[in-house]
């Protein structure tokens, strides 16, 4: 396992108007003067990726601190996330495995009212009370085999995907088909909504989970797989851990062999309450499941580890 650096250099979000103009400036010459010395460049949008294990790394953070002490956090701020990279071999060494989508765009009531329910006024967190039609969803730019909705956290699968799963007799899964929102555009491949029944949980420790109880109606607004975040105001050096640290742990005994299953925790939380948005569970797959996506070329999708104790 190799753990790599993905930091993005930038103004805080909070900053408008000239401030932000001002500050962007400054990031984009820091990049500038770094890009013209190293072979490893800053992008456009301000993102750098390193080994974090590597000398270019410290050199990276040597050089944004002598050039970011005298300026203030809010203009010139280094945010990094750190990500756990495993060879095939190592993720092979697990029984199940994380799963995760690619982007598929907006979902939920967004072209239409897929979903009757009600949204705490104070947290935002969408309770979700019945699914009314399917899915409908802006499927003209969807390309992969397996991709995610941003706001419901609805997975959505193409038809080879879905007949692969089928003809593998994998259980506990139902499939709805996907309306396309707009029907001027043309479409690649026609999508199902996947929905999973089996469960497994409860989480175990280490448990990097954060929440916040919603005084209003009583659910963990935030609860989300973050990992550690490590402020540090004095370098202004931000860290969010989503590696090694924060890899999810089950009872062994809460696990039934099942295929493709689901948590019982919820993650996931509005960006503010005036964007409604529902909790979603996060998906899980056997090892058997992932060596037949391999070995049929399913797109879209990556798995990190997780853990049976």
């Amino acid at each position: 396992m190799k753990v790599r650096g993905r930091v993005a250099f930038g103004p805080d979000h909070t900053l408008d108007g000239s401030d932000y103009d001002e500050a962007w400036a400054l990031g984009k010459a820091l990049a500038c003067e770094w890009n013209a010395r190293h072979k490893t460049k800053i992008d456009g949008l301000g993102v750098i990726v390193l080994d974090h294990e590597g000398p270019e790394y410290e050199e990276l953070r040597r050089f944004f601190l002598a050039r970011a002490k005298d300026v203030s956090p809010m203009w010139l701020k280094w945010s990094e996330q750190l990500e756990a990279v495993y060879t095939q071999r190592e993720l092979g060494q697990f029984e199940i495995l994380k799963l995760l989508a690619s982007d598929a765009g907006l979902g939920g009531n967004t072209y239409a009212q897929v979903y009757d329910g009600t949204a705490c006024e104070t947290c935002g967190v969408f309770k979700i009370h019945q699914q009314l039609r399917n899915v409908v969803a802006d499927l003209s730019k969807a390309t992969k085999d397996l991709v995610s909705t941003v706001n419901f956290q609805e997975r959505l699968v193409s038809e080879r995907l879905r007949l692969l799963l089928e003809d593998a007799g994998v259980e506990g899964v139902e499939f709805r088909p996907v309306e396309h929102a707009r029907p001027s555009r043309p479409v690649k491949r026609s999508y199902f909504q996947l929905l999973v029944h089996n469960v497994l949980g409860p989480l175990l420790a280490p448990r990097h989970v954060w929440t916040r109880h919603c005084p209003s109606c009583g659910r963990e607004s935030d609860a989300q797989d973050k990992g550690i975040e490590q402020p540090d105001p004095w370098t202004k050096i931000y860290r969010w851990n989503p590696g090694p640290w924060s890899e999810m742990h089950f009872a062994r005994t809460s696990y039934r062999g099942w295929d493709l299953m689901r948590t019982d925790v919820m993650f996931g939380a509005p960006l503010s309450p005036s964007q409604p948005a529902p909790q979603f569970p996060d998906l899980l797959i056997s090892q058997r499941l992932y060596r037949l996506l391999r070995q049929h070329k399913i797109t879209g999708y990556e798995v990190r580890p997780a853990h049976l104790d």
